[in-house]
């Protein structure tokens, strides 16, 4: 499975602070700041989530991005059935 190319530019924009296409935020294809931001918080809690050493406590001390991962889980997990 390949990475989004929204999550690629958004992990580039926050390594290297530069948008996807030239300009400034107005000059993004419409919807691209939306999508980046979305899949860059499903990125950061499930690498929060995988990064914790008590995978339990980490739920319990973040019931907001526990609420992302699981849902994210549930879909990937229902995409390997279908695929």
């Amino acid at each position: 499975m390949t990475m989004p190319m929204e999550l690629t530019y958004a992990l580039q924009n926050r390594r290297w602070g530069a948008l996807p296409e030239a300009g400034g935020l107005r000059d993004q294809p419409a919807g691209m700041l939306g999508k980046m931001a979305h899949l860059s918080a499903i990125y950061s809690g499930i690498k929060s989530y995988y990064d914790a050493p008590n995978a339990a406590s980490w739920a319990d001390a973040n019931p907001d991005l526990w609420e992302i991962v699981s849902h994210a889980r549930k879909l990937y997990n229902e995409w390997l059935q279908r695929n």
